[in-house]
Order: structure tokens, then C-alpha cells, then sequence
């Protein structure tokens, strides 16, 4: 039987197995996601919702902002949330940890052991970080800012005392704005797990679903250590 031209073009319009669009934001992190498609949470999405049967919708957005259009629910899912923020729902593994490090000025604090010698500085971070709260016991003068550019700037000229960051993105901040040879990087000594965190709706429950059948998957293979190490050479911030 032969279709009408109106029928045709309907069944066209609707094929089989369309795609489910995945909405992912996230900010840009040096090894983790990068506008090239580089990164371990751009490979572990990949591996986890993968095309033709996945379609992933990348957007940018400072952490904070990320994290806010998850819970509003005009995004899917974002990467490298504590399992202490509200509105959301949390991958069930760690997908890595908050191993993040402190930039000071060349010369300064040379005792260092780690974020307790910053007890009583005057420490910035960008906004949503929360690094306060992963060692309250530690008393800084803690503020959070929206450029590390900005941060880096300000401890150089004696504004303030440290940058609470991570490695690699504070390393490529300093070279871009030619501060490298004025900083010095140390290890905080602190590290937290972090969760991919999905919108709490139908939609969420089922990729998030998905992504714990995969993820449990990838672990107990091996496979999910050898994604992380393939995109950062930092062992210390995977999770066991």
C-alpha cells in the first residue's frame, strides 16, 4: 500500500529510536573538560551515555551557576559536586576527588604543612567552592571571588595570602597572565569525594540510574581508573 505524501512525510519526521538528549554543563577544568573535548568527565559521559542511542548537549557555566541550573532543572547533570549540596541527586560512586592545592607567594610560608599553616591568612577561592568547610577547625579569613585570574592578581600584589584552586588551571592562569615565576603551588593536604549530580525529576532518575549501572561497571573492571589516568596524571585525586 502506498503511503500519502502527508503520511510519509510524518513517519519521516518521527524515526525509531531517536536519541535521548542528555543536557550536560559544567565549568571548564584543565584535564577534566575542556573546549577541545578533552577531559575525564567528557570521556566518562561518552562512555556512559554513548551515541547513536545518547545525544550530549555541552554547556559552559562557572561551578556555581552549573550546579544552580541543575537544581532548577533546565540542566540534566554536572560533574564534581560534594555530596553536601541540596536540590539535586548524587551519582552513587565518587567519580573523583577534591584534591585541590594552594598558590602563595614565591618565598612565602616556607614551613608549609599543608592548610593548616594558612590558620588566620587571607585565603580566596571562586565562588561555590566552599574549601572553608573541608577543614572548619582551620580558621582563615576566607572569601570567594569569580576569576582565578583576578585571585592570582591579588596575591601577587599582597591582597591576599593564598589561592585556594587547583594545580593545573592555576599553572596555566599564572602563564597566561606571566606570573608563574612569582607563585608557588603547594598540596592542601585535603581531599573530598565529588559526585556527578543530576536533576531531581524523572529525567534525572533515569540517566542517573544509568550512570550508577555503568559507572558500578566500569569500577569493578578496571575500566573507570583507566579513563581518570588517561586524561590526569594525578593519582591521588581518584577514589580508591
Amino acid at each position: 500500500m502506498r503511503l500519502r505524501p502527508a503520511l510519509l512525510a510524518l513517519c519521516l519526521a518521527l524515526p525509531a529510536g531517536a536519541a535521548e538528549t542528555v543536557r550536560f554543563v559544567t565549568q571548564e577544568y584543565v584535564g577534566y573538560a575542556q573546549p577541545n573535548g578533552k577531559g575525564y568527565y567528557l570521556a566518562l559521559l561518552r562512555t556512559v551515555f554513548p551515541k547513536p542511542d545518547y545525544d550530549i548537549q555541552l554547556r559552559w557555566a562557572p561551578f556555581e551557576r552549573s550546579v544552580q541550573l541543575v537544581e532548577s532543572r533546565a540542566a540534566d547533570v554536572t560533574p564534581g559536586v560534594s555530596a553536601d549540596r541540596k536540590g539535586v541527586l548524587f551519582s552513587q560512586l565518587a567519580t573523583d576527588l577534591d584534591a585541590f592545592d594552594v598558590a602563595v607567594r614565591k618565598g612565602a610560608f616556607p614551613g608549609w604543612k599543608g592548610l593548616p599553616t594558612l590558620a588566620g591568612q587571607r585565603t580566596v577561592a571562586q565562588i561555590g567552592y566552599g574549601f572553608d568547610q573541608y577543614a572548619p577547625e582551620v580558621k582563615m579569613h576566607y572569601e570567594e571571588k569569580s576569576s582565578l585570574d583576578g585571585m592570582l592578581q591579588m596575591l601577587v600584589s599582597s591582597r591576599v595570602d593564598a589561592v585556594l584552586d587547583y594545580e593545573e588551571d592555576m599553572r596555566q592562569a599564572a602563564a597566561r597572565l606571566k606570573l608563574a615565576d612569582r607563585i608557588e603551588i603547594r598540596p592542601s593536604g585535603i581531599s573530598k569525594p565529588l559526585y556527578f549530580a543530576f536533576a531531581d525529576n524523572d529525567k534525572g532518575r533515569k540517566l542517573k540510574a544509568r550512570f550508577d549501572a555503568e559507572t558500578a561497571r566500569l569500577k569493578a573492571s578496571g575500566k573507570l581508573r583507566q579513563i581518570f589516568l588517561g586524561e590526569i596524571d594525578k593519582p591521588r585525586a581518584f577514589p580508591g
